[in-house]
């Protein structure tokens, strides 16, 4: 049973690293391609951008920003720390 545990561990602990590794991932994707549609769009004259926001009621948080990249990489940030604090906490055991 102890070594079931040990290897779910592991194998939940990788899934999460390679989810977040995705969301900074895709965060950067979408930052390049906005930079790049900022620049296309400032060559024609037209600097209007869509807005988007995400908010996560419970705990009051609130991002609109006109760049995606923004909202998925503060989703994977929050999803990694609420991880480490509350399935993978590390405390002292003596």
């Amino acid at each position: 049973m102890f070594r079931w545990q040990a290897r779910s561990s592991i194998i939940i602990f990788y899934s999460v690293l390679v989810l977040v590794f995705a969301g900074i991932l895709f965060s950067g994707i979408q930052f390049y391609k906005s930079m790049k549609f900022a620049g296309d769009k400032e060559k024609e004259g037209n600097t209007n951008q869509a807005l988007t926001e995400f908010e996560a009621s419970a705990s009051g948080i609130k991002v609109s920003s006109p760049v995606l990249g923004v909202i998925i990489l503060v989703i994977s940030l929050a999803f990694f720390y609420l991880y480490l604090v509350y399935v993978y906490p590390i405390q002292e055991t003596f």
